[in-house]
């Protein structure tokens, strides 16, 4: 997926984030204050060792404080979802009113609304979606893109543009192709 990247934390092309696991916060979903167990917020539930990637709305707040509660949390990276209508997404800049910008030690980025709709919609249903950071093909500026590894459902899997849809325990010939789709 094409991304807009932060000019703040860590670079994403260094991350070295493969196939982490995809979380959409129960409350707070902006990011604009910290994930306190006192508000009802749940922690994602992953196994030991397996990296998170909060999805964030955009809005409200600057993006550094939004990525400074969600690294807080436990995020190995944010991902930023564009409120606004449109195919391109800008950068993230630090926030101005802050001399904490080299504190952000993860890296964040924000995608199309589009994109994060369709990512929140698989999210709201029985799956797990892992994704990775990394250099995509050629794109305007040469933007890093966010790699959407796989969609993993007990109930059955579909396709979604560049998107890999995995059945849990299934052996890979009976996995979904580049172009299928299955309801």
């Amino acid at each position: 997926l094409p991304c807009g990247i932060a000019q703040f934390g860590t670079p994403v092309a260094d991350a070295q984030i493969k196939s982490a696991v995809l979380f959409y916060p129960n409350v707070g979903t902006d990011g604009c204050a910290s994930f306190d167990l006192c508000t009802g917020y749940a922690p994602p539930v992953v196994e030991l060792d397996t990296a998170v990637v909060f999805l964030l709305d955009r809005g409200n707040c600057p993006f550094q404080r939004k990525v400074e509660h969600a690294q807080a949390a436990g995020a190995s990276a944010a991902i930023i979802a564009d409120n606004i209508d449109s195919d391109m997404v800008g950068q993230m800049a630090p926030d101005v009113d802050s001399t904490n910008a080299s504190l952000v030690k993860i890296c964040a980025v924000m995608i199309t609304r589009a994109d994060a709709d369709a990512l929140k919609e698989a999210l709201n249903g029985d799956l797990e979606v892992r994704v990775s950071f990394g250099r995509s093909g050629v794109a305007v500026f040469d933007r890093i893109g966010l790699d959407v590894k796989e969609i993993i459902t007990t109930r059955g899997t579909r396709q979604v543009g560049a998107l890999k849809v995995v059945r849990k325990g299934w052996p890979a010939a009976h996995q979904t192709g580049p172009t299928a789709e299955t309801p």
